[in-house]
């Protein structure tokens, strides 16, 4: 079989009327609607060959266990955005090109991410509830308060701040990800130091999801540090998120948020907030 070919494709945003940049792979071009599987890790905007190879990379995994997809990496308007605020209207504005130009089952939209992918994969899940059909969080940060480090926290912080970095932690709005199925992966070893993310955000957002009952698989890799996306891993996780369906009527929605720019989900809409964060 031919290598599969990812190619650099641009949209004009609505944000600022420019071209911006995204990775996109087909596994083949067959007409029916196919799953979308949005990868979030860092560094496409500064390296963007390296982005297309890795879609390149997922599609081939998916081809390779019979899964017919398109696989998007948004570039997030580079790693400082970390995918939240103008990073995270840039995938929201990917997706809707993608979906343009492909044949996108939209009840099949998955997203990855490692690192400050992982932590851009439980912002936009925690903050679009409906959107996505799986997630798998590699080596993801969700909580501030566990950046606490000898002399303080990684990240001076004021008080009046405090609502700004718990609007950004899924750790407070675990709600939100009642109809997101999870498979989160972290490294035994993996540490708040060297650029390093504690394994504490993950076992501690299993925990939670447990006390819920929500739907997850927790896969702590031993002995392993912050890589932990093994291949032997990525070839189990990558067939599972394309094979879920997002569940469209459920009988239950719930919804946190701490601002009105996040405040849907579903048939849910809040429309006033009595106390500002």
């Amino acid at each position: 079989a031919m290598p599969l070919q990812g190619q650099l494709q641009y949209f004009r945003s609505s944000v600022d009327g420019r071209l911006h940049p995204c990775a996109v792979c087909a596994t083949d071009d067959g007409s029916g609607p196919k799953a979308l599987l949005v990868e979030v890790s860092p560094g496409a905007l500064d390296h963007l060959s390296g982005a297309v190879a890795l879609t390149e990379e997922i599609a081939t995994v998916a081809a390779q266990e019979g899964r017919s997809c398109v696989v998007l990496r948004p570039t997030g308007r580079g790693g400082g955005s970390v995918y939240q605020n103008y990073g995270e209207v840039d995938v929201l504005e990917a997706i809707e090109h993608v979906a343009a130009h492909y044949a996108i089952d939209r009840d099949r939209i998955s997203i990855s991410g490692s690192s400050m992918g992982g932590a851009a994969v439980w912002y936009l899940i925690s903050h679009y509830p409906d959107l996505f059909a799986a997630a798998a969080p590699f080596c993801g940060y969700c909580d501030y308060r566990l950046w606490e480090k000898t002399g303080g926290l990684t990240f001076h912080m004021h008080l009046w701040e405090e609502p700004s970095w718990r609007a950004r932690s899924a750790a407070f709005l675990v709600e939100n990800i009642r109809h997101t199925p999870l498979w989160i992966v972290h490294g035994e070893w993996d540490r708040a130091a060297g650029g390093g993310v504690s394994v504490e955000h993950s076992r501690q957002m299993a925990r939670l999801l447990g006390e819920k009952d929500y739907f997850h698989t927790y896969t702590e890799v031993p002995r392993t540090g912050h890589g932990c996306r093994r291949p032997e891993i990525w070839e189990q996780v990558i067939p599972w998120l394309l094979d879920q369906r997002k569940e469209r009527r459920p009988r239950q929605v719930s919804l946190a948020t701490y601002t009105l720019r996040h405040n849907r989900a579903y048939w849910v809409t809040i429309e006033q907030l009595e106390i500002y964060g």
